[in-house]
């Protein structure tokens, strides 16, 4: 059957890295990457390998109606993400670090992005399961919770040819909220983007009521699908940059991740927030 995955990734390793410091490993040299996690709950720092952090066991697997994880479907939804998405996404992302002219194809790659890794997360996912058992209610579906759960991440997650008909819960949810939205890669040179280990994509309510979007996609890179006309690209100041953050790290979710310590910073981050308009000033 080949390598299992068992730790599956809600945010995936290709963005964590960019939040961590880098080191060999002395008896292989393999390169390791760790990052700064702060626990809100206790009030606690430690250092992570980011092959610890944001992962679920056995998150995406798809299972049998006697509860056994379905062998046949071993890791579908981890390759798809692992084999298909992510590569693409590091490559994009390497082509914003090192400022080359993004195609339309990319564009559309980083749309994507956002959409999924806002359902990929634990939480969305229930949500999604509650939303689905709600309508089945209603409509008199006499459908299981392995058949929900199986829904939920089918219809989500896969590419090609499945059942039920793929993606649908993905143009549900996702598109008509972000389709109108532009994209803005905004950077930093001397501040630290923070991100939110259970929601590493943050929603706003902009000022005509509608939601943008921020995502850090590494400690100076953080992409926006907002509303109006922006430029493309922007630097922005100190100020903006604690906007996003002290956003992301009140928002729900325990844990905070960053390159660099965040317990010293905690009076940043927890500061009075800004208005959205006080902020792009």
């Amino acid at each position: 059957m080949g390598n299992i995955t068992k730790k599956e990734h809600f945010t995936p390793q290709m963005i964590l890295k960019n939040h961590a410091c880098k080191q060999k490993k002395k008896n292989n040299n393999k390169i390791q990457y760790f990052t700064y996690v702060y626990d809100k709950e206790k009030d606690s720092e430690y250092i992570a390998d980011i092959e610890n952090i944001c992962h679920q066991r056995n998150l995406y697997e798809l299972y049998t109606e006697e509860g056994i994880i379905d062998q046949k479907e071993r890791n579908a939804i981890e390759k798809v993400f692992a084999r298909a998405l992510e590569p693409n996404w590091e490559q994009i992302i390497f082509k914003i670090i090192n400022k080359k002219t993004l195609t339309n194809r990319d564009e559309a790659f980083i749309y994507l992005l956002f959409a999924l890794q806002i359902l990929r997360t634990p939480a969305a996912m229930n949500t999604v399961r509650e939303w689905l058992e709600q309508s089945s209610q209603e409509l008199n579906l006499n459908l299981s919770k392995n058949d929900i759960d199986r829904y939920t991440k089918l219809a989500s997650f896969i590419w090609g040819e499945s059942s039920p008909e793929v993606n649908w819960i993905l143009y549900k949810f996702m598109f008509p909220v972000i389709q109108d939205k532009n994209l803005v890669i905004y950077r930093t040179t001397s501040e630290n983007f923070v991100l939110n280990c259970s929601n590493p994509v943050l929603w706003l309510v902009s000022i005509n009521s509608q939601f943008d979007f921020f995502f850090p996609i590494t400690s100076t890179i953080c992409l926006g699908l907002v509303t109006g006309k922006p430029d493309k690209e922007m630097n922005i100041s100190k100020e903006c940059v604690d906007f996003i953050n002290r956003h992301n790290f009140t928002n729900f979710g325990r844990f905070i991740c960053s390159s660099k310590p965040i317990k010293e910073r905690i009076e940043d981050l927890t500061f009075k927030r800004l208005t959205h308009n006080e902020a792009v000033k």
